[in-house]
């Protein structure tokens, strides 16, 4: 029922006029009522503690005149469109709606119990008394899903409005002056290095763990964290690195920079984050925590003509050089320990010896040798992971 519809209800209920006889008799109390409301707000709602009494006083007698205003009225030629006009205005002065829906019931709680009392003292029947009581909690249910309705609005218009700027932030092509006006509507402070962190939503996970994790561990006392979805991956921008904390997936972490440099710590963040995708790791992740795995992700012209070099002869002689090519990659993941590799392969620890020497004797590659070792380390982990990536180029 909306709220025309309630009002019209009301009205046949009680006959011309009595509805009305029964608001202009409470209206002398809504100023104290409304006091008496933002104590109990202020008492039940622990997010009204950090505004000023007045205010919330204030807002407290705008929606009871509104209520009032409502009720008195049957000609079904009001809407909800008062009701969200003030909930935006609200909004606008950073007054949380989830708990204004919940002291818009409060103060209806109190107004229907009132109105009971009043039909009762004017000789409306009990019955039709507690029929408008019960009216005048559908009129704050029906406000309430209004003004969740609006802040479902502002909502989805903020993320909107922090994409396009997280989008244009890291691409770099904010100028000065606009940079400093988003600064200051998003909370950010350019005199204060950034950290830019990036990831992929996970697949059939949830997103909004991830991201309050980020919030909480990346934010300072003064300074938030601003993030948003943006064509596809979630970027955040954070005032200090987060605690060490565990993840599901993987988050890269670009270096702290001023904002007009965040373009460079993004793609780092980006850089990371690809390379930690490809070693299935976890973890909010800076492009140093993840070693020589870096390498991978560089020089693809070099990377080719030093496999053609050395692998590829190997390579070439088919399934026989492939299970020499593996058994040294697993050697070098046990570092070089010959009994736990022979252990993981299954293998005689003789054999391991003997594929070692043909892996030296085809590629050229000595891995007793420093330079020879940081090679082999390299081309064989591309080759993996071009092999699990389907051969595709870019590692």
């Amino acid at each position: 029922m909306d709220v025309a519809a309630f009002a019209h209800a009301v009205g046949e209920r009680l006959g011309p006029d009595v509805l009305a006889t029964l608001v202009a008799a409470i209206e002398p109390q809504l100023d104290e009522l409304a006091a008496d409301l933002t104590k109990l707000y202020q008492a039940k709602i622990p997010v009204y503690v950090h505004f000023d009494p007045a205010v919330i006083y204030a807002n407290t007698r705008l929606i009871l005149g509104l209520v009032a205003t409502q009720l008195s009225d049957d000609s079904q030629s009001l809407s909800t469109d008062s009701l969200a006009s003030l909930a935006r205005h609200l909004a606008d002065q950073g007054i949380p709606l989830d708990p204004v829906a919940h002291s818009v019931q409060l103060g209806a709680r109190r107004i229907s119990g009132i109105l009971r009392e009043r039909a009762v003292e004017l000789g409306v029947s009990d019955h039709v008394a507690a029929d408008v009581q019960e009216l005048a909690w559908d009129w704050a249910t029906e406000g309430a899903a209004v003004i969740h309705a609006v802040e479902r609005d502002l909502a989805v218009a903020s993320a909107t409005r922090r994409a396009d700027f997280l989008r244009q932030l890291v691409a770099g092509s904010l100028a000065p002056a606009v940079l400093a006006d988003h600064a200051r509507l998003h909370h950010l402070d350019l005199s204060v290095a950034y950290r830019i962190a990036c990831m992929r939503p996970p697949a059939g996970g949830s997103l909004s763990d991830v991201v309050t994790v980020l919030r909480v561990h990346g934010a300072t006392q003064e300074l938030p964290v601003v993030d948003a979805v943006v064509d596809g991956m979630l970027i955040a921008v954070m005032p200090r690195v987060p605690d060490t904390v565990r993840q599901p997936v993987p988050v890269g972490l670009g270096p702290a920079v001023n904002l007009t440099d965040a373009s460079r710590s993004y793609a780092q963040a980006r850089l990371t984050l690809h390379i930690a995708e490809q070693h299935d790791l976890t973890g909010v992740l800076e492009l140093a925590d993840l070693g020589p795995r870096t390498l991978l992700a560089e020089a693809e012209d070099a990377a080719v003509m030093l496999h053609e070099r050395h692998l590829s002869p190997l390579l070439d002689l088919g399934r026989s050089g492939a299970e020499v090519a593996d058994t040294v990659l697993a050697l070098l993941a046990h570092d070089r320990r010959v009994n736990d590799t022979a252990s993981a392969l299954h293998l005689h620890r003789n054999t391991i010896h003997y594929r070692l020497t043909r892996f030296g004797e085809v590629t050229g590659l000595d891995i007793d040798r420093t330079a020879d070792l940081v090679l082999a380390w390299w081309l064989l982990n591309r080759r993996q992971l071009r092999d699990s990536k389907g051969g595709a180029a870019d590692v």
